[in-house]
């Protein structure tokens, strides 16, 4: 009897100790774009894809911030390359971003990064 009340306190501490993992909903990328010259939004509409073999998601700006921030993956670890397209722009392509999860809950470490489009010349 003692055995079982032992556990039932235990395992109430510990969901009470990881209730506000559950709810973070962290994205697995956070990307400020921009133009390499104006350090602004680029000038034409921007794409900006991560994959992770046959996932494919599309980061989306979340405001009006200039130069937009795009968020992505939410709550997905994976090893990613991230793409970015923009008219007028080269593509950037990077390799090998992983998303991992970390610490006693688990929370999803973001990636964050600025990326410097440059205009074609």
């Amino acid at each position: 009897m003692l055995t079982v009340r032992i556990i039932a306190v235990l395992a109430l501490v510990t969901l009470q100790g990881c209730a506000d993992c559950l709810a973070i909903g962290a994205f697995g990328f956070k990307v400020t774009i921009q133009d390499n010259t104006t350090q602004r939004a680029p000038k034409t509409p921007v794409t900006a894809t991560v994959t992770d073999g046959d996932y494919v998601g599309v980061l989306s700006p979340h405001s009006n911030d200039d130069p937009p921030v795009f968020y992505g993956a939410e709550e997905r670890e994976g090893r990613y390359q991230l793409r970015i397209v923009a008219p007028d722009y080269q593509t950037f392509v990077r390799e090998n971003l992983h998303v991992r999860r970390s610490g006693s809950c688990g929370y999803l470490q973001t990636i964050e990064m600025t990326v410097n489009l440059i205009p074609v010349s």
